[in-house]
């Protein structure tokens, strides 16, 4: 099997099953549609896709969000050595915080670069899935509904608002799943959130990853992928505003609002929120 569809079978794992029972997906009384766009700011390097720093969007009340502190992305797990100096020396990373399940670690591990903490911060545990199982619409809103009900999720989203805390000067926080676009897009969505962010402006981030993943699906039809390989992997790089939909829908459904959420399910404080702004504001 390709490597790039063993990453995406092994991110499988996120939908499939997560150590505890899947949970119906709310009503889609929270939606949401993309209709302003948004301008991603990528950091172009040659092993890795959909790395993303947040600088730039604009929260409610009229700051910033400073360039170079906060950083998504994709797997790391092929960084060449002047991709890891340019985010080590140009983008003054520090920390690296890995969202994937350790059988995800430990199949396309991290490189150990100079002067970064690496933090194992599984969203979801170690599964076994099949190779026969069929990823559907459905599968997926399931997925983006344990970020919001699952204890596991939850704890490893609380960890990364915690190194987002403990981040001192203009260093740079970076985190990363496989696809870069569903563990990472929800710890987007709720580190935007707590930034101040609008909605909109979320969702229109999360679908600009749509772009990055077509040019990949194309790249492995020309390999000659089979066309179940395709299918995987189309399901699995997708993004759709029903996905982020079912975590709005969670949200709501356990917390009322997100707030709520970041308060009760994240347990990060408002006082926690008021320091994150004034470190990543401007």
């Amino acid at each position: 099997m390709k490597k790039s569809v063993l990453i995406a079978s092994l991110a499988l794992a996120v939908f499939s099953a997560t150590g505890a029972a899947i949970q119906s997906v709310a009503p889609a009384n929270a939606q949401v549609v993309a209709t302003q766009g948004v301008k991603v700011h990528e950091i172009d390097l040659k092993g890795a896709m959909n790395v993303r720093d947040l600088g730039g969007y604009r929260t409610t009340d009229g700051k910033t969000i400073k360039s170079g502190r906060i950083i998504r992305s994709a797997s790391l797990a092929n960084l060449t050595k002047a991709d890891q100096q340019k985010l080590t020396r140009t983008c003054n990373l520090k920390y690296d915080v890995d969202l994937r399940t350790p059988m995800e670690m430990k199949a396309a591990p991290d490189p150990t670069m100079a002067g970064v903490d690496f933090i194992k911060d599984p969203v979801f545990k170690n599964v076994n899935t099949s190779s026969n199982q069929t990823i559907t619409d459905k599968t997926m809103e399931q997925g983006y509904t344990n970020f919001v009900t699952t204890k596991q999720a939850r704890t490893a989203y609380h960890n990364l608002f915690t190194t987002l805390l403990n981040n001192k000067g203009n260093s740079a926080v970076l985190y990363h799943c496989s696809a870069g676009k569903d563990r990472a897009g929800a710890g987007t969505i709720f580190i935007l959130s707590a930034l101040g962010v609008k909605k909109l402006t979320i969702v229109d981030d999360y679908l600009a990853t749509k772009g990055v993943y077509e040019k990949h699906y194309a790249q492995l039809k020309k390999s000659g992928a089979s066309q179940k390989e395709l299918q995987t992997v189309k399901a699995l790089e997708d993004v759709k505003p029903a996905y982020i939909n079912a975590t709005y829908s969670a949200v709501k459904k356990h917390y009322g609002t997100m707030d709520n959420f970041l308060n009760k399910g994240l347990r990060v404080s408002n006082t926690d929120i008021a320091k994150l702004r004034a470190m990543y504001l401007k």
